[in-house]
């Protein structure tokens, strides 16, 4: 929580900097070099709040990056279980999903893995050694393998399957779907395990309906178990974009050849049913500081919303009636900070909230269809 007061606070103090986000951006980065880096704790979201602080300042107008900057200090280390905890990183928390990248967003995703040994092949196959290369993560030069057996052989439909089981496990999800779309062989881009890793990496980088698409598409399956992938990965994307009745229909025809259909069935209408919590409504209640928090499921937000929105009031109040107006001034516009912040904040929380709710019924659905893993 103290991380950005002292910077704001200089920002208060020097008005006719406060318009220009490179002022803030000269504290933030002031604080980073000098004093960030003696302190003996450190900040469990990522990224921290000073650096949250400088996206902020960086991408928005004043306003809206003092208001965000203000809520992200009453939010530090609070509420943990509204949060992606990322083993590599902390807490995710950034002002907006754009700034992720793909490494980061899906840190937590397990990496692919192919079949090595086989009996009926020797340890001198070419694609063997290539799954061998993906199953110690050596990504780089599995693709310059492929990329050889491409330019002295050709291009075959395992070859390109790998390339893109290498494009996922680097998280290059927008190179693999350059790839496939432009792919001029149509029996290499119609072959059935090319299209569910296309469809997996569709839906990887949030393209539902091409996902879809994909799936949906493909030319005539006659492997049963093929087939049961394809549908129900076709019902967990439907089910994922709100389609609930056509991914109960979905469901429904994979009844005689898996045991999981009446399960599926109840985590779909677990996830129809969720109480979604109002925005509009926690943004009103925040007109109380700390409100609105509370009602979005972030008490230890929204205590500290209550707290330092009172002490500055409190400040003011005192200021104002020792007559000291221009400290009574700078607490009064840092006030109106992190007054904005929280009910900002409060409203930002809800869909966090709500979002959360969602994935959580949702990852049980992928995981319990082993989705990630086709």
């Amino acid at each position: 929580m103290k991380t950005l007061i002292s910077i704001l606070f200089l920002c208060v103090l020097t008005p006719q900097l406060t318009a220009q986000n490179n002022a803030a951006d000269d504290y933030v980065s002031f604080y980073q070099k000098y004093i960030g880096t003696i302190k003996p704790s450190f900040c469990p979201m990522y990224p921290t709040c000073s650096v949250y602080g400088k996206l902020c300042f960086q991408n928005y107008k004043f306003p809206k990056a003092f208001a965000l900057a203000c809520d992200r200090m009453m939010r530090c280390s609070h509420d943990a279980d509204n949060y992606r905890n990322s083993f590599n990183y902390g807490y995710i928390d950034f002002p907006e999903d754009r700034f992720f990248s793909d490494t980061l967003r899906f840190d937590d995703f397990p990496l692919p893995k192919v079949p090595v040994l086989k009996k009926h092949r020797s340890r001198n196959d070419t694609v063997l050694f290539i799954n061998y290369l993906i199953n110690a993560e050596n990504y780089s030069q599995a693709l310059l393998e492929i990329e050889r057996q491409t330019f002295f052989n050709r291009l075959t439909p395992t070859l390109f399957k790998q390339k893109l089981i290498c494009y996922e496990a680097q998280r290059h999800f927008g190179k693999a779907i350059a790839e496939y779309e432009t792919l001029k062989d149509c029996d290499i881009k119609n072959y059935v395990d090319v299209r569910l890793l296309a469809a997996k990496i569709y839906d990887y980088a949030g393209i539902t309906d091409s996902a879809i698409s994909v799936l949906k598409t493909t030319h005539t399956i006659t492997n049963c178990e093929t087939q049961l992938k394809f549908t129900t990965f076709i019902a967990v994307l439907e089910t994922k974009r709100g389609n609930y009745s056509v991914a109960r229909q979905e469901f429904e025809k994979t009844r005689n050849h898996t045991p999981k259909t009446d399960e599926n069935l109840r985590l779909v209408s677990n996830i129809e049913n969720i109480k979604y919590k109002k925005p509009g409504l926690a943004a009103g209640l925040s007109t109380i500081p700390g409100l609105g928090y509370f009602y979005a499921k972030h008490p230890g937000s929204g205590f500290i919303s209550l707290l330092i929105n009172a002490l500055l009031g409190y400040s003011v109040y005192t200021s104002i009636k020792s007559k000291n107006y221009g400290v009574a001034g700078a607490f009064g516009f840092l006030g109106l900070g992190f007054y904005t912040g929280n009910i900002q904040g409060s409203a930002h929380s809800v869909h966090r909230y709500n979002n959360a709710l969602k994935k959580k019924v949702l990852d049980k659905l992928y995981d319990y269809n082993q989705v990630f893993y086709y």
